[in-house]
């Protein structure tokens, strides 16, 4: 494994995701993530980019959710409702590169919720939305 490989998974990124997302081809990629070349700079700081814009999106989500406070079902049980894109093209709308990246988010987020919480994923449209990424070094 070799640190973009390891970045570019951290940021949800299949191999063929991680070259659309950086203009490269596939094969080029595949070297970089096997360590048969080394990843220029730019490419890692593009993904260092990425993920850092993830772990503030995912934190950023996780207060909104504290925020609105739980969703009480009719059954009484309390549940924090955590938008979840449809497809990537729901995603793409909101700034992530893929569905994936978007999902690494709503990981951190979950994750800071209080330990007591209960989320549950939902569509997007039936809550306020899904992490918003502000735009990369590409956008």
């Amino acid at each position: 494994m070799s640190v973009y490989d390891l970045m570019r998974q951290r940021c949800g990124l299949s191999q063929t995701e991680a070259a659309e997302f950086q203009g490269v081809r596939l094969d080029t990629v595949k070297s970089w993530c096997s360590g048969r070349r080394p990843a220029p700079a730019r490419a890692v700081d593009e993904l260092r980019d990425l993920y850092r814009r993830i772990l503030e999106a995912g934190a950023s989500y996780a207060a909104q959710l504290e925020r609105r406070g739980p969703h009480v079902a009719e059954d009484g049980s309390a549940r924090y409702l955590v938008g979840e894109p449809r497809d990537d093209q729901d995603a793409i709308v909101q700034g992530w590169p893929n569905k994936a990246a978007c999902l690494a988010a709503l990981g951190v987020a979950i994750a800071a919720l209080p330990v007591d919480a209960a989320p549950e994923l939902v569509p997007h449209d039936k809550t306020t939305g899904i992490p918003r990424v502000g735009k990369t070094r590409r956008s």
